[in-house]
């Protein structure tokens, strides 16, 4: 049987299945980020929203949310995930 699936149908994600996508971008960068507080490592948001698949509006606020939660910290322009966010990628 073949299912015939519409291009056009939007595939909505959860609040933490966002989370997970994020977090999941910013720990391919934890072996730089582990003991280094350089603000050039980590990932500017750009990288994070074209990666995680989000818009640049509603990134701000789940980026914000992480970061009030402890699980993400910003340097200059820049995100990193914390031992706490990689507790909870692991989780999920």
């Amino acid at each position: 049987m073949v299912e015939i699936v519409d291009k056009h149908k939007r595939s909505y994600r959860s609040r933490d299945e966002i989370y997970h996508d994020i977090l999941d971008v910013l720990a391919g960068n934890v072996e730089m980020c582990i003991g280094d507080v350089d603000p050039k490592v980590g990932c500017i948001k750009t990288h994070i929203v074209y990666t995680a698949g989000l818009g640049q509006k509603i990134s701000k606020l789940y980026l914000n949310e992480l970061i009030e939660s402890g699980r993400i910290i910003q340097k200059a322009n820049r995100y990193l995930i914390t031992s706490e966010g990689l507790v909870h990628l692991r989780g999920t």
